[in-house]
């Protein structure tokens, strides 16, 4: 072997060799960045859509009880707070 042949090892691109990025698809690439990259995306968009989902049913729970449940109207009908109520009736 010539002194001056390349080393398998020197550290060529493929690209450097004239092959794109179609014959070299993972030049260059960091696939442990973008699959965690695809990994968060993914989480993101699952979190968002369960909370999304819980807000749903809150809303329908709520909207689904009647208003004497939903509001409290004990003390605008007796105009009296629960403290004072206590002091009365001990």
């Amino acid at each position: 072997m010539a002194t001056n042949d390349p080393s398998p090892l020197s550290g060529t691109s493929l690209l450097e060799l004239g092959l794109d990025e179609i014959t070299a698809p993972d030049e260059g690439k960091d696939t442990w960045a973008e699959a965690g990259r695809t990994l968060v995306d993914r989480v993101s968009a699952s979190m968002r859509q369960q909370r999304e989902a819980n807000e749903r049913e809150r809303r329908d729970r709520e909207s689904s009880r009647p208003l004497s449940e939903r509001y409290d109207y004990q003390f605008e009908q007796d105009g009296a707070s629960p403290q004072e109520d206590r002091q009365h009736g001990s």
